[in-house]
Parts: C-alpha cells; structure tokens; sequence
C-alpha cells in the first residue's frame, strides 16, 4: 500500500509542476498511473486468486473516465485533467473508506472543493495583477445593464420595506445573494475576456488550447472553436496554415490549472479527511 501510495504522490506532484510550468499534463505521466493501476489490481488478483482486486481497479478507472470525459467535452476540464482523474480511479478503487461513502467518491469531493477555493484564488490574483483592465472593463459592463443595476435599487427599496413590516432577516439575506451572485458572474466575464485571452503563434500552441473565435484563411473558415478545446490533427493543420504565411495569431482562453487541486485533495484524502463529510458533521452538531 505505501508503495503505491508513493507513486501516486509521484506522478500528481510531476503532473502538478508540468502543469504550473507548461499548463499541460503529459500523458506519459496518466497512462503510467492508469496501467499501474490496472496492473496492481490484475498481481494481486493472481496472488490472491481472486477475480475480485483487477475488477474493481477497472470499475473504478472505467467510472473516474466516464466522470473525466463528461467534465471534458462540457468544456469545465482539460483532457490531462480527465485522464489523471482516471488514473487515480484505476490505482485506488480499493482503497478502504473514511467515510460513509467509498474512499474514490470522497477523492472527487474533496478535488471539486479544492478546485474552487483555488480558482477563487486565482480568479482574485488575476483580478488584482490586472486590476487597471479588469476595473475598466467591469465600468463598460456596468454601464450596459444600467436598467439590472436600477431595478437592484429598486428591490433593494421593496426589500427593506418587506423587511420592516415583516422582521423576516431572509428578505435581506436573499437580496444580497442576488447582488452577490450578479456581480460575482459579471467579475468572472471580465476576468476571462482582459485575463485569460491571449493572441499567440500556432507555433506556441498545444494540443487541448481553448480557441475562442472561428479560425479564417484566405476568408474562409478553416478551424471552428470546440469546447474540449484543439485536436492535435487541427492544431498541425493550423501550424501547415501559419507556415504558409496564411494565419498570423489566434486569440486562445487560458484556464487556471486545476491539478494542484487534485494533489491538495489527494493529500487530504489520504490523512483521511472527507471535506463535504466534516462540513455535514460541523453542521448537524
């Protein structure tokens, strides 16, 4: 168990300065973790004459892939995201529970919670290195939705009214949320388009980039935006594209990492803290 337990810790902390440095996972490193996985359940299958250690290990690497490629082609993960979600499936379906739930689906829980506080994190960094952009660019939005923002006054006004006749705290507390949330998504929307969007060489792209507009060459389009972002075949055409003098730059989105997430999550789950458990726990007390 430890020395699985260390290879696991190996290849996410590999997997974690490639993606801080490179913004990329190499798939050496998920299909080394996948068929380690799979090869430690089918070892111990033959050692314990059971059918039972490769069949979970498959299991569990089959359903951390059908969870993986949903959050892939749905845009919200990175194709190294998905196969290291499954590699962690195949190495630790068997792993016993610290919870009520089975130890993969605290896993999961635990990397969905660390990779919102970190993009919260990374949202507010981006937001304060490009402050000067950000607060330009919230103005001009602000100044397009005049009427949202009047009738937010507006409510806020009906609001405190039903609140002194009434006494009910939830009024106030559902109006903040509303304003809350409203500028919450507008701050997501001006973070991505003045930090996020950058114009490069398809030289300097990777497979996976996020492309956000049709891609055009001599007035046609030869490339249209997917949202599990850039195959390798349309990134070499592209690059045939720019040698030929025919493309310049393309405008790509750039996500904030998320595999620290998973080793953040990885380490908690295995000091065997469950995060969504201990807030249900803190809560029903």
């Amino acid at each position: 168990m430890d020395f699985v337990i260390g290879i696991i810790l190996t290849i996410t902390v590999l997997a974690t300065i490639t993606d801080l440095k490179y913004k990329i996972v190499p798939n050496y490193l998920n299909y080394f973790l996948i068929i380690f996985g799979l090869g430690v359940g089918g070892i111990t299958a033959l050692l314990t004459n059971s059918f039972w250690p490769i069949a979970i290990s498959l299991i569990g690497a089959g359903v951390f892939y059908a969870i993986g490629a949903l959050l892939y082609y749905t845009g919200i993960w990175g194709g190294g995201d998905a196969k290291l979600l499954t590699g962690y499936g195949a190495t630790m379906a068997s792993f016993p529970a610290i919870a009520v739930w089975p130890f993969l689906f605290s896993l999961f829980i635990n990397i969905l919670f660390c990779g919102a506080i970190i993009g919260v994190i990374g949202s507010g960094y981006l937001m304060y290195k490009h402050r000067k952009s950000f607060a330009k660019e919230m103005r001009k939005t602000l100044n397009k939705l005049k009427k949202i923002v009047v009738a937010l006054y507006i409510l806020f006004i009906f609001t405190v009214m039903g609140f002194l006749v009434t006494k009910n705290l939830l009024l106030l507390i559902s109006w903040a949320l509303i304003v809350l949330f409203f500028y919450f998504f507008l701050s997501l929307k001006a973070i991505e388009k003045v930090c996020m969007l950058r114009h490069i060489e398809p030289k300097y792209m990777q497979e996976g980039d996020w492309v956000l507009e049709p891609v055009k060459a001599n007035g046609k389009v030869v490339y249209a935006p997917e949202k599990q972002g850039i195959s390798m075949k349309d990134l070499k055409k592209l690059q045939n594209l720019a040698a030929q003098g025919k493309i310049k730059t393309i405008t790509i989105k750039e996500g904030i990492q998320y595999v620290p997430a998973f080793l953040l999550a990885l380490i908690l789950s295995l000091l065997k803290i469950d995060l969504m458990f201990s807030i249900f726990s803190i809560l029903m007390q």
